[in-house]
């Protein structure tokens, strides 16, 4: 072999080389910076929160064109629907928080609404403000979301900070089964619009992370079932 021919050589697997740790760094960045979502088992209690130490679980889930409050019914904007969500919590000793984003199975994600922002009062809280020994308390979140999303979503997951990690984060889904008899969107509103969200918790393909805003694809996924 000769001098330039093995000059060359080592040049090409240098160049191989930082090609591969470029390549390499780069994929852990992506998989680091796009969050990985993990289906729970259904109804389950399971930890959403970056944060941890509250187990929560998805007792309910709703979707309806008017929110009951204490000063009359509250129509959603046109072309959207409201849905509640009834989680149960185990407070712990520090207290807690609920900060959860309700998610599609396409990916999209929404924040909730604030209680200022709803005409009149509910009958349950929407924080996660009870102490240990309360039972197993329950608090309220509400959205907001188009008419074509009442049909794909998904459950509730923790609001992921930038810096997300490797790590699966779990989405907390209704009970197996679990039926609103009065789940009924008028054909006017979204037609052949019967929901029955008992039907959501599985299938949880192709997520990614959204915050409130345009719907976005991630290129890294994870699905599966994590049992808490």
């Amino acid at each position: 072999m000769t001098d330039r021919l093995r000059q060359w050589l080592v040049a090409c697997i240098a160049g191989a080389s930082v090609l591969g740790v470029t390549v390499a760094w780069t994929a852990y960045l992506n998989a680091r910076s796009t969050p990985h979502w993990q289906q729970t088992v259904p109804g389950a209690f399971a930890d959403p929160l970056p944060e941890g130490g509250m187990p929560m679980r998805l007792a309910s889930l709703t979707v309806a064109p008017m929110l009951a409050t204490d000063r009359g019914d509250q129509p959603a904007p046109a072309g959207a629907l409201w849905v509640i969500a009834v989680i149960e919590y185990r407070p712990p000793a520090e207290g807690g928080y609920c900060m959860l984003n309700l998610l599609a199975v396409d990916g999209r994600q929404w924040g909730t609404v604030s209680p200022l922002d709803v005409d009149g009062r509910r009958s349950l809280e929407s924080g996660c403000t009870a102490t240990p020994g309360s039972g197993t308390p329950r608090a309220e979140q509400l959205y907001l979301i188009p008419e074509d999303a009442a049909g794909s979503l998904a459950g509730l997951v923790g609001v992921v900070s930038a810096h997300r990690g490797i790590s699966a984060h779990p989405v907390l889904t209704p009970p197996v089964g679990w039926a609103q008899p009065s789940l009924v969107i008028p054909a006017s509103r979204h037609p052949g619009a019967r929901r029955d969200l008992g039907c959501c918790a599985g299938g949880l393909d192709e997520l990614d992370q959204r915050g409130p805003g345009a719907p976005h694809r991630s290129g890294s996924v994870t699905t599966g079932t994590s049992k808490r």
